[in-house]
């Protein structure tokens, strides 16, 4: 039988599937496709097959989590205009099970999860077992397997990416074999921010450590101020971020402390913002002091995912000792092109920080970052206006590449080269990956023009 007959009738077989007219969209609209097809295996055996049947035909296959991210990283090849025969994506959300808990000599725990998992589902069931992770990002409606290939971070000056909490993988290949890749294996310093171009990810161990309350803190502050503390601030917390609203020098400090005081909550509806970004990320007021279980400080509900606004992001990745010197020559292009700002379009700007790692494409790859994030807002429809996002967004990119060494986060829009991103990290960083591309993905069948716009091939 011919190979798209086969992987039809498995898919009818093994697995919920949607076949033709289908479209798929991120999560605020913006990037689309249309596969031809849409499964979600019940069992890892039944995805090899699958996949191994779109190999043999020369098919591209893309996973889908929460469909988060603002790039268009995760989207499948359209059948009618990239001279594909057929494209199809896959969802991992039945492969989303803890399977295995390990404590380690030092006192930490190894858990062994389905790839597909939703953060926030991930936490409740770390909760249940007294465990959590030690870090993660602003949001907890991703799929694991997708905050980790992207490189999804959370802040502090000595805490990695959430890809960095990741012991073990569970790969299935294009030939629709099984690959598991420890930290002892060449490919695991590439694994851990696949950019799902290596293979899917159906397991992933990540190292955990036992519950633990914070403090949140988010304080009001004069923006001019706060940049003249921050060295010292930088040096006194160890999880800490800032914002502040362009055009003002209105800003917020958001501090983080491990603390035995008792909990008062956090997720409290009667203090839900419904700003976008980061400034909602624990869906609180600015002046808001709360304590609560970790995981309900760095970010907010399900409740506040849903209520809050829509927005378009970028991230630049800059070395942490240039980040005042860049701030203080974006807050400059910002005023430069003020009379192109609409007022009623709310802007936000932030920083983060994240430790160094050795994964091959992380931003942190060989360096400590400062984030640079640039929201433009939109309300609860419709995601920010893209004529300001553009405006902004590539001011602050050919800024931080001209000068301050940048990097993109891989999930957020940019507007990265080949060139820039060989430039970014070093030809034979960038050359390392594309060789395991070539070696465990032959057929390119785990490509999209996003990767190919960025890393070639």
């Amino acid at each position: 039988l011919p190979a798209a007959l086969v992987l039809l009738l498995w898919v009818a077989a093994t697995g919920e599937a949607s076949v033709g007219g289908l479209h798929y969209a991120s999560w605020d609209d913006q990037q689309v496709c249309q596969p031809t097809d849409f499964f979600k295996p019940r069992d890892v055996p039944s995805l090899q097959a699958y996949v191994a049947a779109a190999n043999q035909a020369g098919e591209p296959v893309k996973v889908v989590g929460a469909g988060h991210s603002f790039s268009p990283i995760g989207m499948c090849a359209n059948a009618t205009t990239d001279h594909v025969s057929r494209a199809h994506i896959v969802s991992l959300d039945y492969l989303a099970a803890i399977s295995k808990t390990q404590r380690t000599p030092k006192g930490t725990t190894l858990v062994t999860v389905g790839a597909g998992i939703r953060l926030h589902n991930l936490n409740s069931e770390l909760e249940a077992r007294n465990l959590a992770l030690v870090n993660m990002g602003a949001t907890a409606e991703q799929s694991l397997a997708g905050a980790t290939a992207t490189g999804t971070h959370g802040t502090g000056r000595l805490l990695g990416s959430m890809s960095t909490q990741i012991t073990e993988i569970d790969f299935v290949l294009a030939n629709g074999t099984l690959l598991t890749v420890t930290s002892g294996s060449p490919l695991f310093v590439a694994a851990r921010v696949g950019l799902g171009a290596l293979g899917i990810a159906v397991s992933i161990t990540v190292e955990c450590v036992d519950a633990f309350k914070m403090k949140l803190e988010m304080i009001q502050y004069n923006l001019d101020q706060l940049l003249q503390e921050l060295p010292s601030l930088y040096q006194k917390h160890e999880r800490l971020q800032w914002y502040w609203t362009p055009y003002t020098t209105e800003a917020t400090l958001v501090l983080r402390t491990p603390t035995d005081e008792p909990i008062t909550g956090c997720w409290n509806s009667g203090s839900v913002s419904r700003q976008g970004g980061l400034a909602g990320a624990a869906g609180l007021l600015p002046n808001t002091t709360c304590v609560d279980v970790s995981y309900k400080t760095l970010t907010g509900s399900q409740a506040h995912y849903y209520q809050r606004a829509l927005y378009t992001e970028m991230e630049m990745f800059v070395p942490t000792d240039m980040v005042l010197e860049a701030i203080a020559d974006f807050r400059a292009f910002q005023e430069s092109v003020k009379s192109q700002h609409d007022p009623s379009v709310a802007l936000f700007t932030g920083v983060r920080y994240v430790q160094q790692d050795d994964i091959t494409l992380s931003p942190q790859h060989g360096r400590s970052n400062a984030v640079i994030s640039m929201i433009v807002l939109g309300d609860q429809h419709q995601t920010g206006n893209p004529t300001e996002f553009a405006l902004y967004s590539k001011g602050l990119e050919d800024l931080c590449v001209q000068k301050y060494q940048a990097r993109p986060h891989w999930g957020k829009m940019n507007y990265f080269s080949v060139q820039q991103i060989a430039a970014a990290y070093g030809e034979a960083v960038v050359g390392a990956f594309n060789a395991w591309r070539k070696e465990l993905d032959p057929n390119n069948i785990f490509s999209n023009q996003y990767l190919v716009d960025r890393l070639g091939m």
